[in-house]
């Protein structure tokens, strides 16, 4: 993230901390570059020697690792700078165009303004990030029996084999809306929701920003990438290879996140009801 005028940088922030991120803000020409120093991921170039890429390095927080969000160090880099928002949670407008477009969706599909409507995104940006989908199809038929309610699929145009496997694992078919809405299309879907589950992806972030109660299935730490200041849970297994001396948890050597897939469908279930009676703030890890 930069500021800049006259076509030349000013400012430089970073929060990653990492060597490529650091090298970029260093090439950017600014004479004021603030952020994190903590992986090289370069053998013969130190911590301590990455942090001359900066002219101010802000400490990192790990005495806060395992109760601060992402967003938290984030904004710990710009407070350094005085740059200290009022407000901090998640904000996102969403023009009525978009809302009446989703509404006459609904409309179509048989949904009244009277039903309890369940969001799920079976898909991630990456495959180890997703959860089982006969998970999610057996948390999405019992939650419809218990809730009376209906489930509607989110995603984009990518994951919509996905969203037909899922389909054909499910004994109460669900409405599709994958690939068929724009990101503010989305965010309107996801506003009519009483619950949201979905994995880590983007769909949390606007959960969060609607104010939309959302379960997140997430590696750990789970406190990383749950919902940011909205009633949620992020849910993980914690498990042993879970390592503090990462930023994003570990260097994880599996071809899944054992992590993510060790989190059953009970518990999946059991948090999402709770989350519905008492759709209050909260994190947990399992």
């Amino acid at each position: 993230m930069v500021a800049y005028s006259k076509q030349l940088f000013d400012l430089a922030i970073e929060t990653r901390g990492e060597a490529p991120h650091l090298l970029l803000a260093y090439l950017s020409g600014a004479p004021y570059r603030v952020g994190y120093a903590i992986r090289s991921l370069v053998p013969w170039l130190e911590v301590e020697k990455l942090a001359a890429f900066l002219t101010h390095r802000v400490p990192y927080a790990w005495d806060r690792w395992l109760e601060w969000h992402r967003v938290d160090y984030n904004l710990q880099v710009v407070a350094s700078i005085e740059a200290i928002p009022k407000d901090s949670s998640l904000v996102l407008s969403i023009p009525a165009s978009a809302s009446e477009r989703i509404r006459s969706f609904l409309e179509r599909n048989g949904v009244r303004e009277t039903h309890f409507l369940i969001g799920v995104q079976p898909g991630a940006s990456q495959e180890r990030k997703r959860w089982s989908i006969r998970h999610f199809a057996k948390v999405l038929d019992t939650l419809i029996e218990r809730w009376d309610g209906l489930v509607v699929v989110i995603g984009s145009k990518q994951e919509e084999a996905l969203a037909r496997e899922l389909v054909s694992r499910m004994a109460h078919p669900p409405i599709l809306a994958v690939g068929q809405t724009t990101l503010l299309e989305a965010a309107a879907l996801i506003k009519r929701c009483q619950v949201v589950i979905c994995n880590d992806s983007v769909v949390t972030h606007i959960a969060s920003a609607v104010k939309t109660p959302v379960l997140t299935l997430s590696r750990s730490p789970s406190n990383f990438y749950a919902p940011y200041r909205t009633g949620g849970f992020a849910l993980s297994r914690q498990l042993p290879c879970l390592h503090q001396g990462m930023p994003e948890g570990c260097l994880c050597p599996f071809s899944e996140y054992r992590c993510l897939q060790e989190v059953t469908p009970e518990e999946v279930l059991d948090a999402a009801e709770e989350l519905l009676r008492s759709p209050a703030h909260c994190e947990r890890e399992l």
